[in-house]
């Protein structure tokens, strides 16, 4: 009898082990992206052309892609008009929809001005570095098991294209077009 016991157990740890090894290696961290940076709520400042800054945006579902909500530690208030904007550079064309839909992302570069791609006229931003507004947020269930400072295995295998351009695709607009 305590032979068929000790079988047992050994089989249940065997599953346990099978199940829990794929959790704990998705769960692994491999970029991390928290970004703690004080803010406050002031009015709305205009993108200047060539200068390096600080930028927080959100995703939106349409080209060109991302609304900027923020600027050099500045969250925009009241009834602005939001900024909507191009993203070219050093950020990723495929990320996980839990962490896109859920968080504000920190975006370090240049404004390089008004693009026009495929008939969509929009400011554009350089990506220099990137990360996320502060904890990292998640909708599905697995928001508490995983990383809230870092990408995952999970976050890199599950990732989906976004709205991320290359440079190249863009013509440049003049004065006149940008006030149509």
């Amino acid at each position: 009898m305590k032979k068929i016991i000790n079988a047992i157990v050994r089989i249940l740890i065997c599953i346990a082990v099978i199940i829990l090894i794929p959790v704990i290696l998705l769960a692994i961290p491999i970029k991390h992206v928290e970004m703690q940076i004080d803010t406050t709520e002031r009015e709305k400042q205009e993108l200047i052309k060539d200068e390096i800054t600080q930028i927080y945006v959100h995703s939106h579902p349409e080209a060109p892609g991302w609304i900027v909500y923020g600027k050099d530690g500045v969250m925009f208030n009241g009834g602005n008009k939001v900024d909507h904007i191009f993203i070219v550079g050093n950020f990723p064309n495929k990320i996980n929809y839990d962490l896109i839909n859920t968080n504000t992302f920190v975006l370090n570069g240049k404004y390089i001005g008004k693009k026009k791609r495929k008939g969509v006229i929009a400011g554009c931003f350089y990506v220099e570095s990137w990360g996320v507004l502060g904890k990292l947020k998640r909708e599905s269930g697995c928001g508490d098991s995983f990383s809230k400072s870092s990408l995952t295995i999970y976050d890199q295998i599950s990732a989906d294209p976004i709205l991320v351009y290359d440079v190249g695709e863009f013509e440049d607009v003049d004065d006149y077009e940008t006030s149509k």
